[in-house]
């Protein structure tokens, strides 16, 4: 047998690692594969592909269930606690831990795989899901509308693995490292949804500020926007006409659906384009999609702050007197403008429809403090999502450098 290691190991560890077959490791194979079972809205879950990707199955995305005669019926072999799902087709090597936590049944392009006792199950699945290993599971997919990979030729892929003891320690360090990653994801939903809580009670004016002696401010002013803002139209630039070395910070207007939230301040695109035929920002500018598939798509505000940077075409330009972080968290939470929109295939929203928008606007000093506390619920999710990033990259490290 072939002999290999990993680069980085443990260092009470010397055995070189053994190459097997993946079939040489299991000890059951559950493969219901053939029709899907009649299925309901409730009853014992059934698990497909969208549940899986995680270590953890996702039970909330599920959607199909079975009663319990068509799992004792239909299914031939049961997953019991321990087994790996894998999926045969889509994303390669997608493979989840089913923990028995509750009773479930498998859907027809996903197979259980039970890890024998002089192996680690938590080993064997950080290693079928490393990046390395993808060709291995691409070489034999059945090219077909949706390829899929049969079980009969996965069972004789070859991967090399230390002794258990090994095994086991490095499932239990990246296990540690996904459990990390659990808590930050947990950790930004909790504030996220902090945030979309907040955000509803201070705009439809449940929850209010106060001035710092104590008093209320003034009673919200019913405006349409174009009594407090001036509108403007940003000028073409097209993804060929950006350069990483570009002279110019430049926001196209796809890039508020991908990139940017309601605050603009880190630019991520650049041009070369002559800045005299360029529209450019001012500190404080509102800018909102011209045009997009679906009135959703143009309904997303962000607030520039920051001035000479070159504002593409399709986007709209507010520039108003209130407070323009204030006015991108207001006009995201209320969606009114969506309904301004027109057209079918494409939907477009004018400067003549935003004039006519109506808003209720609190007195200038009560959105400054909504804008900040709004603000720094954003930096704190900001944050969090940066050190899920880094812990995430963390881990892709690992998998590339403790496994053959």
């Amino acid at each position: 047998m072939k002999t290999k290691i990993s680069k980085l190991r443990f260092k009470e560890f010397t055995d070189e690692w053994q190459e097997k077959k993946l079939g040489d490791v299991l000890s059951c194979v559950v493969d219901n594969r053939g029709k899907t079972p009649e299925t309901s809205s409730s009853g014992i879950p059934l698990i497909e592909v969208n549940a899986m990707g995680t270590k953890k199955i996702n039970y909330d995305v599920i959607s199909k269930f079975v009663d319990d005669p068509t799992f004792k019926k239909w299914f031939r072999k049961h997953i019991t606690n321990g087994d790996i799902l894998f999926s045969t087709v889509g994303k390669t090597a997608m493979c989840s831990l089913y923990d028995g936590s509750r009773k479930a049944a498998i859907a027809q392009n996903i197979v259980g795989l039970r890890v024998d006792s002089s192996n680690s199950t938590d080993f064997l699945y950080y290693l079928l899901i490393q990046p390395q290993n993808n060709h291995k599971f691409k070489k034999i997919e059945m090219i077909a509308v949706q390829p899929s990979v049969k079980v009969s030729q996965m069972v004789h892929l070859k991967f090399s693995l230390p002794k258990k003891e090994e095994q086991e320690k490095i499932a239990k360090f990246l296990t540690a490292v996904d459990e990390k990653i659990t808590k930050l994801e947990e950790k930004k939903k909790g504030f996220e949804k902090y945030k979309k809580g907040a955000t509803q009670t201070i705009f439809s004016q449940k929850n209010r500020f106060k001035k710092e002696n104590g008093e209320n401010y003034l009673d919200w002013e019913e405006k349409k926007l174009g009594e407090v803002a001036f509108f403007y139209k940003g000028s073409g630039i097209s993804k060929e006409e950006t350069s990483d070395r570009g002279e110019v910070e430049c926001i196209r207007y796809g890039e508020l659906y991908t990139i940017y939230n309601e605050i603009i301040q880190n630019i991520k695109s650049r041009t070369n384009l002559n800045r005299n035929n360029l529209v450019l920002s001012q500190v404080n500018d509102v800018i909102i999609p011209s045009s997009g598939e679906t009135s959703i798509d143009i309904a997303t505000a962000s607030c520039v702050l920051k001035n000479g940077v070159a504002l593409g075409g399709d986007l709209n330009i507010i520039r108003a007197k209130a407070n323009g972080v204030f006015l991108s968290y207001y006009l995201n939470n209320c969606k009114k403008f969506a309904k301004l929109a027109q057209g079918n295939s494409v939907v477009h929203l004018y400067s003549s429809q935003l004039k006519k928008l109506v808003m209720n606007l609190p007195d200038t000093k009560e959105q400054d403090k909504i804008a900040e506390f709004l603000t720094a619920l954003d930096n704190k999710i900001n944050l969090i999502n940066n050190q899920l990033e880094q812990v995430k990259l963390f881990k892709k490290s690992l998998l590339q450098q403790m496994f053959v």
